[in-house]
């Protein structure tokens, strides 16, 4: 029975966090004091928030920090620019261009005409997420766990990965990509040039670090201190480490300095400091939500662009798929109708005369996101220093979580419902995309990969 009070007393103390109260920023951990009730003898009442310690906030705040912040991968080499308050949902940052190199020689005793420096706005959009978890005053009865701490560890969890998915769609959607090579690491290499080639013998490798590292360099990318910055799946990583030249990657443990380590830093290879994380982008996708893949029932005919499928589709369906693009046998074409079990298709990317020679029965049609034959696809982000990319949140309402003792949600006269929730504004925006590429690969592990992230 006394471990069951305690749990409800635990509640009690954490449903005062919410509002500014329970304010925390991601980066410092910093929370909005907290003042605890007092009583004042002069005025007979007591003062501040009841029934709420500031040690059990602190205690709370610290699991949410311990869950949510070494997760945050993506976002934490951007410039972090926060909009004030009442100052609208769009962040502005001012890119500076580059001016010519001044080659003329001058003339004595005259003075050229000025150079222009020019200031090229770039903006971000900010949106709001969020979610909530609620809880019963029965769960506070029979629970021997302190169900507000398991709730808070699973919203921080799911706060963090949702910002990081964020500013990760955005990076992934920069302009510069390279692919690596078809039987990367062997005497067969073979150069690829769409991600619908892509296989799992296509993997990372340390020559292509250093050919990364050679591109920002020959585009005069600025370095974060000494070394550039890479995030990378564990999978893209595997495949690095085992296939690199013995003594060649260096652990993190094995720095000068490991105390000064980026979050989910793992080591160093070809001038990039490398970043681990599970949340990489794979491109990974369904051509409709009930298949994997459609079946092409007979050849494709001279010049046609036309092709029957073995799948019957209702009309939905079909309506569902024009103007999506699809991979077959690693080519990629775009579907431009559909219609009583056949689909039409553009030319490819690879600008075929024709589908005869490309387009067999049995072949599958996969989603243009993945690779050939639906093979999954691992994106590894190669960038420079903290301009290369910019992230924002409104000031002050940056991420809010937010918990509400029993009686507090909504129509509750018996006091049976609670919650707890987090509240959070995030935008991100490339700032010069010259300065990011995104290298897209397979992996020797990628039959472990089950769903797109």
């Amino acid at each position: 029975m006394k471990k069951v009070i305690l749990a409800a007393y635990n509640l009690q103390y954490f449903a005062e966090f919410h509002g500014t109260a329970g304010f925390v920023d991601p980066n410092t951990g910093v929370t909005t004091p907290y003042t605890p009730e007092t009583y004042n003898a002069e005025k007979g009442v007591y003062e501040g928030n009841p029934g709420i310690a500031s040690s059990i906030l602190e205690y709370y705040t610290r699991i949410i920090i311990r869950e949510a912040q070494p997760k945050l991968i993506h976002e934490q080499f951007g410039v972090n620019t926060p909009i004030p308050q009442k100052n609208g949902e769009r962040a502005k940052w001012n890119r500076r261009k580059s001016i010519p190199k001044a080659l003329k020689p001058l003339t004595e005793g005259v003075t050229p005409d000025p150079s222009k420096m020019h200031m090229v706005p770039v903006y971000a959009d900010v949106h709001q997420y969020g979610d909530w978890l609620p809880y019963t005053d029965k769960v506070t009865w029979i629970t021997a766990d302190d169900i507000v701490q398991e709730m808070s560890i699973t919203l921080a969890e799911q706060y963090s990965a949702t910002m990081d998915t964020v500013v990760r769609e955005v990076l992934n959607g920069g302009s510069n990509y390279a692919f690596a090579k078809k039987n990367a690491g062997t005497d067969k290499e073979e150069e690829v040039t769409t991600r619908a080639q892509l296989d799992k013998s296509c993997i990372l490798t340390y020559k292509d670090v250093f050919e990364m590292n050679a591109i920002l360099s020959a585009n005069n990318v600025p370095k974060k201190g000494e070394y550039y910055i890479a995030i990378a799946h564990p999978y893209v990583l595997h495949d690095l480490m085992v296939n690199a030249p013995d003594k060649m990657w260096q652990q993190v443990m094995a720095y000068a300095k490991p105390e000064n380590i980026f979050k989910g830093e793992v080591g160093e290879l070809g001038g990039f400091r490398f970043m681990r994380t599970s949340e990489a982008k794979i491109f990974k996708g369904k051509i409709l939500d009930k298949y994997d893949y459609l079946v092409i029932k007979v050849d494709a005919e001279g010049a046609a662009t036309e092709i029957t499928i073995s799948e019957n589709l209702t009309a939905e369906e079909l309506a569902d798929i024009v103007d999506t693009y699809v991979n077959i046998a690693g080519t990629r074409y775009k579907i431009i109708g559909a219609e009583n079990g056949k689909l039409t298709l553009s030319q490819g990317d690879l600008n075929a005369t024709g589908l005869a020679a490309a387009v067999k029965a049995n072949d599958k049609i996969y989603s243009a996101e993945t690779g050939l034959n639906g093979e999954p696809v691992f994106s590894t982000l190669f960038m420079g220093d903290e301009n290369t990319y910019g992230v924002t949140g409104i000031g002050g309402h940056s991420v809010e979580f937010i918990a509400k003792k029993l009686g507090e949600v909504g129509n509750d006269p018996l006091n049976q419902r609670g919650s707890v929730a987090w509240k959070a504004t995030k935008g991100a925006v490339i700032l010069n995309q010259e300065n990011l590429i995104r290298f897209e690969s397979g992996s020797s592990m990628s039959r472990h990969v089950r769903t797109a992230n």
